[in-house]
């Protein structure tokens, strides 16, 4: 991490302590250490990635802990949360504000989307119809360009009813 992003990571780590402690909520190092990792990661990490990556500095430190950290996060909007894994919610606290992700149905990356214009075209239908947008999310699932070409090891992608279109599998 070079010296602007870490002078980025402190200033935001401060402000939402002081915001946690605003709020009545202690920052222990448990704490701290979860927000760090998650805030730094463009990995868009489980809460048990996290819990085992900070397994060794904290042995005593429950999964529990974690999910009530990452709840807290996203209560003060600090984190997105992305409902797209089989084994739980992904994480994305290097880039809290919404955007698209892309997911993998079979390996399971995640990669971050930034296209304004189509995001200003479905935020635009929002406003259309006259809906009044709390929050929102966009996950594309399909299949990465390393799992397109490696041959699938008896493991097809998911088939979600949400997602399907007329071309089935087809790529858009």
């Amino acid at each position: 991490m070079g010296v602007q992003n870490e002078s980025f990571l402190s200033k935001r780590l401060e402000s939402v302590c002081a915001r946690l402690r605003a709020h009545g909520h202690r920052v222990t190092p448990q704490r701290l250490a979860i927000m760090e990792f998650v805030f730094s990661s463009a990995q868009h990490p489980t809460a048990q990635q996290i819990y085992e990556a900070l397994q060794a500095r904290f042995p005593t430190m429950s999964l529990a802990t974690v999910y009530k950290t990452l709840h807290l996060l996203e209560e003060l909007e600090e984190v997105a949360v992305l409902g797209v894994e089989a084994e739980g919610a992904r994480y994305d606290g290097a880039q809290p504000v919404p955007h698209a992700h892309l997911v993998c149905e079979r390996c399971g990356a995640v990669v971050d989307a930034h296209e304004p214009a189509q995001q200003q075209d479905c935020l635009a239908l929002v406003k259309k119809r006259g809906w009044l947008l709390r929050h929102w999310r966009l996950e594309l699932l399909g299949l990465c360009p390393s799992c397109q070409s490696a041959p699938a090891q008896g493991q097809e992608p998911s088939t979600r009813a949400d997602v399907a279109h007329a071309g089935g599998d087809q790529p858009y």
